[in-house]
């Protein structure tokens, strides 16, 4: 019976100090593929959560090591289009869409992001144009069709 008992406290020591050692990486900087999968599981968690910024900092180490991950991508782009950065959320759709044309999520969601920054441009044109402009009517008539497209029951 103590042999047993000191065997598995030899066997915990053991295994304590085996997972305390530094995981093996191909490079100095890049995350090996257990911390990769690791990373990537608790990133998901906190995006499910909703805790972008927490996320978005998971998914930016992951992005540097696996920087052909569509997924990290995709979900990089959906942070930063939630955060109001819609030229890094369009980077990260695109950079997706170039490893995989076929992520229609991404065409989809780089599809809205452009058609909010469009909206903008028309809204801010018809703002400041002279209404006796010859361009204010049309300005006018895109930013209410824009937006309308956007948010159809708004409207």
């Amino acid at each position: 019976m103590k042999k047993s008992k000191l065997m598995i406290v030899l066997m915990s020591v053991f295994l304590v100090a085996c997972n305390t050692l530094p995981q093996q990486s191909s490079a100095p900087g890049e995350m090996s593929v257990g911390e990769y999968k690791l990373k990537l599981e608790l990133a998901d968690e906190h995006y499910s959560l909703k805790e972008y910024e927490k996320a978005l900092t998971l998914y930016r180490q992951i992005n540097r090591s696996f920087p052909k991950d569509t997924h990290v991508l995709f979900r990089m782009g959906n942070i930063y289009a939630h955060n109001a950065k819609p030229k890094y959320a369009i980077e990260a759709y695109e950079a997706s869409l170039k490893l995989d044309k076929n992520l229609t999520k991404s065409w989809y969601n780089l599809g809205v992001v452009h058609m909010q920054q469009s909206a903008k441009v028309w809204e801010q044109m018809s703002k400041y144009s002279d209404r006796k402009d010859p361009l204010y009517k049309s300005a006018r008539h895109y930013s209410r069709g824009m937006i309308q497209l956007i948010n159809p029951k708004k409207n």
